[in-house]
């Protein structure tokens, strides 16, 4: 996932979370009010987690499965 693609998703869960508790009868407001709260946080943590991932690069991706099929004694006779 990009980031743009994550900030769209962030985008979409607040505007959905926002158009349901404006639409909501004022007893469940309340209710929907603590849900989203919650579940900002949740989101907001894993996209946290998501960015402090590390990432692989497509050439070292590459370079490490050419290598393990290089070392594989029935996949490094083949050609690919």
């Amino acid at each position: 996932m990009r980031i743009s693609q994550a900030w769209g998703l962030f985008a979409a869960a607040v505007l959905g979370s926002a158009t349901g508790v404006a639409v909501a009868p004022p007893p469940i407001r309340r209710a929907l009010r603590r849900r989203a709260a919650r579940n900002f946080a949740t989101l907001r943590t894993r996209y946290d987690r998501w960015v402090a991932a590390p990432r692989i690069d497509a050439a070292m991706a590459t370079d490490r499965l050419k290598t393990a099929i290089n070392a594989d004694a029935s996949l490094g006779k083949r050609s690919i």
